[in-house]
């Protein structure tokens, strides 16, 4: 999660053991102030891929704020760039990009209202649908992560449809630990108090 940086190693080290995913408040504050001298735009841009994740496409960041305007969005990521937040991640392709370090992206993220990640996830599990179609494929495990942080958007069946798809490619793959929990969660989706007895 630090990336080596010893500002990050130090202030995780200070963290209680139980409390080993937060993000330190020297930490946030620190990367609060980074992001403070960019764009509202690039500041979007960043939250959008904390969304996704570590690793992002940009692609998919543009679709979703594709109102701001490509040459915008071009310029908002150079920001981003440029203050060292993300790194291009050129195993995957010219438009894949990836935060420098872990917390930089949990900090992103945590410092959104619930209400307002639920609105990216819903719209990101939007874009995802449009680019592959009727077809998830290997996007089943990405779409029934972003429907279970948006499920008061997407809807309760949108939630069941993917964390069951995802649930029978990990049950494909004998990954049957991480099969259970995604069975579970499209049963409670379908059926609220099917589990609750």
């Amino acid at each position: 999660r630090t990336g080596g940086n010893p500002f990050f190693v130090t202030e995780i080290a200070r963290l209680p053991s139980v409390d080993g995913r937060a993000v330190p408040e020297n930490v946030r504050a620190a990367i609060s102030q980074r992001c403070s001298r960019l764009s509202k735009l690039a500041n979007e841009v960043l939250v959008v891929a904390s969304a996704i994740g570590r690793e992002f496409d940009f692609r998919a960041v543009a679709a979703v704020l594709s109102d701001a305007g490509e040459e915008s969005l071009l310029h908002a990521l150079d920001e981003a760039l440029h203050a060292v937040l993300i790194e291009p991640l050129h195993r995957l392709g010219d438009s894949w990009y990836h935060f420098k370090h872990e917390l930089v992206r949990d900090a992103l993220y945590e410092s959104t209202p619930p209400g307002r990640r639920a609105q990216w996830h819903a719209a990101i599990l939007r874009t995802i649908e449009r680019r592959v179609g009727g077809w998830t494929g290997d996007h089943a495990a990405e779409l029934a992560a972003h429907a279970a942080r948006a499920e008061f958007l997407v809807g309760a069946a949108t939630l069941a449809r993917y964390s069951r798809a995802a649930a029978e490619q990990k049950l494909a793959a004998h990954a049957f630990e991480d099969a259970l929990p995604l069975f579970e969660r499209a049963w409670r989706a379908r059926d609220p108090a099917a589990l609750d007895e």
